[in-house]
């Protein structure tokens, strides 16, 4: 199994983070990995929180008190968490996993942002809800980027550029490559950071694998190059005393 961790991230000392790439298992189970990569050197058993994805901005705030059958706390792409103990993961097969933290008011994000999440402000939203209500602070957050779909083969179509266009009007020239001709690739990154500088991210703290799923079959799955048979990987957080 592929696991990758970021050196910012690892930087916090109370936070365990992994980006799991691919493995024997295509679809593997995620409280296992939990368990295996985040639970310690005895492997203690850790609490799963993750959402439905629905390509959305909706980030979903995670307690103590949370209902979670089987894990699941509702449907939105990104988690929120001061509380320690609790792992929250996102799965993906392109989009672009994010670990968000501020280590001084322990707040803990997890995203999924695809393009339409993106263009509907999904990172935005996390870092909302977490200085809304978890105290966190744009300017002291830690943000990790795990393997996604690169600018290199991230060919789009002309709506979705429109949408970009639309939302980031300011931005567009930096999100959008157009490396011949007729053809337009869309830098799912760039955008995310961007829109992470837009609500007072410092970049210094930004950091990304840089892996495109894509070009990268032995490392990690990718919708695009495998189609339905694609594997899912997983970005998974948690906050430890």
């Amino acid at each position: 199994m592929h696991a990758f961790r970021l050196p910012l991230l690892s930087g916090v000392e109370s936070l365990r983070h992994v980006f799991v790439g691919r493995g024997p298992a295509p679809r593997p189970e995620p409280p296992a990995l939990t368990r295996e990569l985040l639970g310690g050197a005895d492997h203690r058993p850790v609490t799963l929180a993750r959402a439905r994805q629905v390509h959305s901005n909706r980030c979903l705030l995670v307690d103590g008190q949370t209902a979670m059958p089987e894990g699941i706390v509702g449907d939105g792409d990104a988690l929120a968490t001061s509380s320690g103990g609790i792992a929250l993961g996102v799965a993906t097969a392109d989009c672009l996993p994010l670990i968000l933290v501020d280590p001084v008011s322990r707040a803990l994000g997890v995203v999924h942002a695809g393009w339409r999440g993106t263009v509907a402000g999904v990172l935005t939203s996390a870092l909302d809800l977490m200085r809304e209500k978890l105290d966190a602070r744009p300017g002291r957050m830690v943000i990790g980027a795990g393997p996604a779909v690169g600018a290199c083969c991230y060919r789009v179509g002309a709506e979705v550029i429109e949408a970009f266009e639309r939302a980031y009007p300011a931005h567009i020239n930096m999100i959008a490559r157009r490396p011949a001709p007729g053809v337009t690739h869309l830098d799912l990154l760039e955008a995310n950071r961007l829109q992470a500088q837009d609500a007072g991210v410092d970049l210094a703290r930004f950091e990304s694998l840089d892996l495109c799923t894509v070009c990268h079959p032995e490392e990690t799955h990718s919708y695009r190059r495998q189609g339905l048979s694609a594997g899912r990987m997983w970005a998974l957080g948690m906050l430890v005393d």
